[in-house]
């Protein structure tokens, strides 16, 4: 069909397919999995495993938001590093963990939920934020103790932030 408003147009292009680098249809210990902007991912893993994902940043002018629920009992935690966008994120080599790489990290007890703001972004990525492949985000899960959880990766306005005010819905 034919896309007429802007929301129309920035939902189409967010709307993209998670590819997955198996035949399984949640991530869990030994994939590579690329997220898509307000595409939430379900995985599962048993106690010390990890999976890896990479989010190719959209528009490195706004924050993006990082949020890790966990759907069955277990305690995932979230690393993430910065580094140019790779077409197939098996390709990344190191990925960020509780003792090294890791640039955010979230590791309450229970679900997550980081803030990588735009400015921090930029300057992490060296640059490579301003190159046409764009920079991305290599986010690795890891379970302290058997978990099923949810991630999603999505981006917000650093222009226009959310004004919380107590007792009122945002």
């Amino acid at each position: 069909g034919v896309v007429s408003s802007p929301l129309a147009v920035a939902a189409a292009l967010f709307q993209l397919t998670a590819t997955q680098l198996d035949t399984d249809s949640s991530a869990s210990s030994g994939t590579a999995v690329t997220l898509s902007a307000g595409l939430p991912l379900d995985g599962s893993l048993a106690e010390t495993e990890e999976a890896h994902y990479m989010f190719v940043v959209p528009n490195a002018s706004d924050d993006t938001v990082l949020t890790l629920t966990v759907i069955t009992a277990g305690d995932p935690d979230l690393y993430v590093s910065v580094g140019p966008a790779l077409s197939d994120p098996a390709e990344q080599q190191v990925w960020p963990t509780a003792t090294s790489g890791a640039r955010w990290s979230g590791n309450a007890f229970g679900g997550e939920r980081l803030l990588v703001p735009a400015a921090e972004l930029r300057e992490e990525a060296a640059g490579s934020c301003e190159q046409p492949s764009g920079c991305a985000l290599f986010l690795s899960v890891v379970a302290y103790s058997q978990t099923g959880y949810e991630l999603l990766a999505e981006q917000k306005s650093a222009e226009h932030p959310t004004v919380l005010r107590a007792n009122r819905p945002a």
